[in-house]
């Protein structure tokens, strides 16, 4: 069998019968974390399926994100001077969800909300005291978010804000929150 031929059955297998199709999303947006850590330029990438069975309202979406939040001599996690403490935490998070939209239900704009479940791998690094420590670990978060698209023939812009749930081992500093508000803005395509 030729590449060609491997390709376009692969293709047809993959795409499911009568389906509303896929959508494509580019994102940059602002983590506002629920700890010590500072705000985190966050980019993103978001693909979508929507089922014919479901008349385009429920989607299923997988987002890949990265953030990098960190810290100088913030307030202490657990109540010690700030003297003496810094973090930050490399955060590369892969999550699933099922979103609801609203197609045309305000016109040219799709309102939608997102619920997902997300898998963070973080590497973590803390300076307690002058003392180093870091680790890589995989830590589970989930997500709520809501959006609107303005609809602009094969896609368009859309603006979305959310609340998401991700905590790390920080060694001497305890447990460092990953997750917090998030703000985001981008454009998806329908495929």
């Amino acid at each position: 069998m030729s590449p060609a031929a491997a390709l376009l059955l692969a293709s047809s297998l993959a795409l499911p019968d009568g389906a509303d199709g896929w959508r494509l999303a580019a994102k940059v947006g602002l983590l506002e974390p629920d700890s010590s850590l500072g705000p985190a330029f966050r980019p993103a990438l978001e693909g979508a399926w929507s089922p014919a069975s479901f008349g385009g309202w429920l989607v299923l979406a997988v987002e890949l994100s990265f953030a990098s939040p960190s810290t100088g001599a913030p307030a202490s996690l657990i109540g010690l001077p700030t003297a003496g403490w810094s973090a930050s935490a490399d955060d590369l998070a892969l999550e699933l969800a099922f979103a609801w939209r609203g197609e045309g239900a305000l016109g040219p704009v799709t309102p939608y909300g997102w619920i997902g479940l997300s898998l963070h791998l973080a590497r973590v690094e803390v300076t307690w005291l002058g003392s180093p420590w870091s680790s890589t670990q995989a830590r589970p978060g989930a997500s709520l978010r809501a959006g609107a698209e303005w609809s602009l023939g094969g896609g368009g812009p859309f603006l979305e804000a959310g609340w998401s749930v991700a905590s790390a081992h920080a060694g001497p500093a305890g447990m460092l929150e990953l997750g917090g508000f998030l703000l985001s803005a981008g454009w998806r395509l329908a495929l």
